[in-house]
């Protein structure tokens, strides 16, 4: 079980030093940003889901688009289910310039810390209206800090709407988490938030994350419903509970080194196909989520509403605490 789940940090490092090593390692010319060099270049695409998920479909998606359209020219290789490590780590990569892109979940608040707005608690109404702001001045705004991190924000994909499960007792009220042992993604909204509604928290990075909940390291998690469910929770978990206490963008961040290397016309190719497959990718999360609770029913699982409002309630703290971190104009933009 421990071998098929779980990617150990001396295989996370051999990989990326593989990486390292192998040649072209897609930053092959000299970026003169001229259009139609017949030079190739590789994309290595990196992300933390398994070959199932919605994140990989969008992946494959944005491959076949890339690879047709450029006519050879750009390859791209995809490494999922944490074969080049964490999100944090594969962040680093990209930065510089080691793993060309990655698709990101929960820690890009670690890139800059006003990106912490997309991770509070009931930011967005529901999937439509973040696709609204993701899609329009919210999500400029946030892409427009990431050049001075040497990253180049392409698309919002989606990870989707997040909810509790525990191995404990069915959660309906926040009192039920009290003492609860809840990993969290490593960055500090989702942090604060379950601090706020009594769980004892421990931030974990998400490839080690099966592992603690087999041993009864951590009592429970949160996380979208195609996550739990390609990732197999309902093996060590018996409740999921319907919190959505976020909704969970996935920016698709792309190196600025090997952006800028990069002839204009495959700029573009790249551009177009990550807004493409961002389409793809969030139709496939939202149709997925009714059937993978029907899934996770049949496996298991006792599924529980919840008082969302008592949820809403107990966490309105939580902006306050972050207003000086993240600023009120970002606040108020994605509340608005």
């Amino acid at each position: 079980m421990f071998n098929r789940r779980l990617i150990t940090v001396t295989t996370a490092m051999v990989m990326v030093l593989v990486l390292i090593g192998c040649s072209a390692s897609g930053s092959s010319g000299g970026g003169s940003g001229a259009s139609g060099s017949s030079e190739s270049y590789t994309i290595k695409l990196g992300h933390l889901l398994a070959p199932d998920s919605h994140w990989n479909q969008g992946a494959e998606k944005f491959k076949e688009i890339v690879e047709e359209n450029s006519e050879g020219r750009l390859k791209v290789e995809i490494y999922h289910s944490a074969q080049l490590g964490g999100e944090r780590q594969v962040i680093e990569s990209v930065q510089n310039n080691i793993v060309q892109m990655v698709i990101t979940g929960g820690t890009y608040g670690v890139i800059d810390e006003r990106y912490l707005v997309l991770e509070l608690p009931f930011v967005f109404k529901d999937p439509q209206d973040a696709y609204d702001k993701l899609d329009g001045e919210l999500g400029d705004t946030l892409f427009s800090f990431l050049p001075e991190r040497n990253l180049k924000g392409l698309a919002y994909w989606e990870n989707g709407s997040r909810y509790i499960t525990n191995s404990k007792h069915p959660i309906v009220t926040p009192d039920d988490l009290k003492d609860l042992k809840i990993r969290v993604p490593e960055n500090k909204a989702s942090l604060k938030t379950f601090e706020v509604l009594g769980a004892n928290v421990t931030p974990m990075g998400f490839a080690e994350l099966f592992q603690a909940l087999e041993g009864r390291v951590v009592d429970g998690q949160e996380n979208p419903v195609p996550n739990i469910h390609s990732s197999k929770f309902y093996e060590v978990q018996k409740y999921l509970s319907l919190t959505g206490h976020q909704y969970s963008p996935s920016p698709v961040m792309i190196s600025s080194k090997f952006y800028d290397s990069l002839p204009d016309d495959l700029k573009t190719v790249i551009e177009e196909a990550a807004i493409e497959a961002r389409d793809f990718q969030r139709e496939v999360s939202q149709e997925n989520q009714a059937k993978l609770l029907e899934d996770l029913t049949a496996e298991g699982m006792e599924i529980t509403e919840v008082d969302q409002e008592a949820f809403r309630a107990k966490v309105e703290e939580v902006y306050t605490y972050f207003e000086p971190t993240i600023g009120k104009e970002l606040i108020d933009m994605v509340r608005k």
